[in-house]
């Protein structure tokens, strides 16, 4: 099978397993288990949190039109070379680990798992990868944006992850204005201590 015959294959498949995996089964879960489906960004009416929200939502759509783009006319539909083997390997490398990073750290947060900032009360989660970084779903996600840009290479790939590394950095602050509010001294002792994405990096003061 040729190279680019195979990254237009599992590029698109990853991207629906993501999609799948760490979307749709864990609300499901949710909804099943606490009887909520855990999306306050839905029904939210604070301005910042839609206006996030919409990023966030264009940012996927983009990234999903894109790739289907790429999966069924080939690199040249979206403005993309093929890059080298070591590279594009990489690139989908990366949104595998974030299929497995973001799974494993919405179930670690078991009930208190939202997509959003829940206006309702939820235990603060700091065991499992929450030990290691604040953020671990949210640096899943930053992973795989890299890993399609990995992949296909092109002013599109680019734009998608940079404009959705934008919405998650802001997303990030406002929901640690949240947890600041909501936890207290609790949450300042936390990250203090935690890295916002990576191991001792970002650590608020």
């Amino acid at each position: 099978m040729p190279r680019e015959t195979f990254y237009r294959i599992a590029l698109p498949a990853l991207l629906a397993a993501f999609l799948v995996v760490d979307l749709v089964l864990p609300l499901a879960r949710l909804r099943r288990t606490a009887g909520t489906w855990g999306v306050p960004l839905l029904r939210t009416r604070n301005r910042r949190e839609r206006a996030v929200s919409l990023a966030l939502a264009l940012a996927v759509l983009a990234l999903v039109v894109g790739v289907a783009r790429f999966g069924l006319f080939g690199p040249g539909a979206v403005g993309a070379g093929v890059p080298p083997a070591p590279v594009a390997f990489a690139g989908l490398g990366l949104l595998a680990l974030a299929i497995a990073l973001v799974a494993l750290a919405q179930r670690q947060m078991g009930a208190s798992l939202r997509v959003g900032i829940a206006p309702e009360p939820t235990a603060l989660v700091r065991e499992g990868l929450f030990r290691w970084v604040r953020n671990p779903i949210f640096l899943g996600m930053l992973l795989g944006l890299a890993g399609v840009v990995l992949v296909v290479p092109a002013p599109w790939s680019v734009a998608v992850a940079l404009a959705g590394a934008a919405a998650i950095g802001v997303q990030t602050r406002l929901e640690e204005e949240h947890l600041r509010a909501r936890h207290g001294e609790a949450y300042r002792a936390y990250a203090s201590r935690v890295g916002r994405f990576f191991p001792g990096v970002g650590r608020l003061r």
